[in-house]
């Protein structure tokens, strides 16, 4: 995209906060210049901020630090052919929904280079998408944070070969966002966030459906991927859309399963966050689920697929499972299942977390960013950075450097004639004087600078701190909380086990009493029958749960 602006920079010459406002207020009007429209057959909002979104994520999550230098990065550089970068050409430079970055790229790459620009149009999308209680408590402050200076690269080859694949489960989660990125696990599981925006389609990932509960939903940047994780059910979809090495978990409940273009799903790469499922869609059988909130006993089934009918759903002892159960149920001993709950239970708490670890995502392989300045002395604003012909550009650049030439010789001129009129007055002792005063001043901005950097410092080595504590209470907390939930398991199997005796124990006394009859025969005969018609409910019930989502066409739009 550089290639078509007349003088691209590299490495960004000066940003300013009216700079960075003037670029994420030209996104953001190119968002609300789509179509407002939403369904779960199209919501082109939602698909367009999703693809800047996924654009600046995979431009970061190459990095590599065992290179010297680190390499990848926010550098503005992705393979665009690599089939883990399908689709984002479409937002980029092509027009998806009628909309490029490039038109507003254009504007402003005389002085900004296009690893700044990324980023702070992923910011621009994620700010535009909270909601207002959001913006106004700040618990992510991006134009806060913000620091330029990253330079473009200008080729990347192997940089999608780095990128964590969604059937790899946590282990590409730890190699990618801890190993190399350098993030927390609290972080790592923050940054997942991202998928709350847009969806996921066939043509570009191979995958199919949303994170999220709705279409309007994924147009809202928030934490509804973390309760939906938690809050449904989720069954192992393999071979999406016919493709042997593509699977997903979709939702299978509580209420009807969605299908076609309603479809929710996770990746292994979601999933495994809240659940241990080492095998991933590809292997697993069990049904994803967490605590029970509906406030009955037949969740199980309503999670994941069953289905009671009628007076027969009074009989738990006798027709279990209606609890949770260890046979057909993933583990709940996720890689960073207390994260995922802290983060579904707090939307700020969430957000907070999600800001570091943008900042440090955004941020590696650059040591010397700088923060946003007052202002810029050369600062193209929206309207008026419009390309230009090469020999207009040459001819200006001329110019203006001899405009400043001649500036400069004016400033010394002037400066030799203060000095001299001030040296005649004051005399030579008062100016060395000055001179001593200024280094006075000189010395102690230093001094004053070394401080902040210390307390700076300072502040970080305790945030990481208490961080740290955080996640160490929080894997404690979890811990314990398994422990009750093995605890309460094993009582619900007591209990089963003793349901499933004195049913038996019931149903002997109940055959001697009919023996012992002489109308017997017709008693028995008519319980025969009912407990035949038990058996196929209880056979129509075990399908349903078992039910499996499988495709049926081209356009991946499937039924279970």
């Amino acid at each position: 995209m550089a290639e078509q602006c007349p003088n691209p920079v590299l490495t960004s010459t000066c940003i300013s906060r009216s700079g960075y406002e003037s670029i994420r207020d030209a996104v953001r009007s190119q968002l609300r210049s789509i179509s407002s429209r939403c369904s779960n057959k199209e919501c082109p909002r939602a698909d367009w901020a999703g693809c800047v979104l996924r654009m600046a994520g995979h431009d970061f999550m190459d990095f590599d630090p065992s290179t010297d230098p680190p390499s990848g990065g926010s550098d503005g550089c992705l393979d665009l052919t690599d089939q883990d970068n399908m689709g984002l050409a479409e937002c980029l430079h092509h027009g998806e929904h009628g909309q490029a970055l490039k038109s507003t790229y254009l504007k402003y790459c005389g002085h900004i280079s296009l690893a700044d620009f990324l980023v702070i149009a992923a910011e621009a999308v994620m700010y535009h998408s909270l909601s207002a209680t959001q913006q106004a408590k700040q618990n992510v402050n991006f134009i806060k944070h913000f620091k330029w200076g990253r330079t473009t690269a200008r080729e990347c080859p192997g940089s999608a070969d780095r990128l964590p694949h969604g059937t790899d489960g946590c282990g590409a989660v730890k190699n990618v966002f801890i190993d190399s990125m350098g993030l927390s696990k609290s972080e790592a599981t923050a940054l997942m966030g991202v998928h709350t925006l847009g969806r996921a389609r066939t043509e570009n990932s191979g995958h199919f459906g949303r994170w999220t509960t709705s279409a309007k939903n994924s147009r809202k940047f928030n934490n509804d991927y973390y309760k939906s994780l938690l809050k449904k059910g989720w069954r192992p979809m393999k071979k999406v859309c016919g493709r042997e090495s593509t699977h997903q978990w979709v939702r299978q409940g509580p209420g009807p399963m969605p299908s076609g273009s309603n479809t929710e799903m996770m990746l292994d790469t979601d999933l495994c966050l809240a659940y241990n499922i080492p095998k991933g869609a590809s292997g697993e059988v069990c049904c994803a689920w967490q605590d029970q909130s509906l406030g009955n006993k037949w969740e199980r089934w309503e999670h994941c697929g069953g289905k009671w009918q009628g007076a027969r759903k009074g009989l738990a002892k006798i027709r279990g499972p209606a609890k949770r159960t260890k046979k057909g149920d993933c583990s709940r001993k996720g890689y960073a299942a207390s994260h995922v709950k802290r983060f579904a239970k707090s939307e700020s708490e969430w957000l907070k977390a999600f800001q570091r670890a943008w900042t440090k995502a955004t941020s590696n392989g650059f040591s010397d960013l700088k923060p946003l300045r007052v202002s810029c002395s050369v600062e193209a604003t929206a309207a008026e950075g419009e390309p230009r012909e090469d020999g207009e550009a040459a001819a200006d650049e001329e110019e203006g450097k001899a405009a400043s030439k001649e500036e400069e010789a004016e400033e010394e001129e002037g400066e030799a004639a203060e000095e001299e009129g001030y040296e005649a007055e004051a005399g030579v002792d008062e100016a060395a004087a000055e001179e001593a005063k200024e280094e006075a001043g000189e010395a102690a901005a230093k001094e004053k600078e070394a401080k902040e950097e210390k307390g700076e410092a300072a502040e970080e080595a305790g945030e990481a701190a208490a961080e740290e504590a955080q996640e160490e209470a929080g894997e404690a907390s979890l811990q314990e909380e398994e422990a009750e939930i093995e605890k309460g398991e094993a009582a619900e199997e007591a209990e089963e086990e003793e349901g499933e005796a004195a049913a038996k124990e019931e149903a002997a006394e109940e055959k001697g009493e009919v023996a012992a009859k002489e109308e017997g025969e017709a008693a028995t005969k008519e319980e025969a029958e009912e407990g035949a018609n038990a058996g196929e409910e209880e056979a129509e019930e075990v399908v349903l749960m078992q039910k499996k989502p499988q495709p049926v066409n081209e356009s991946c739009s499937w039924e279970p």
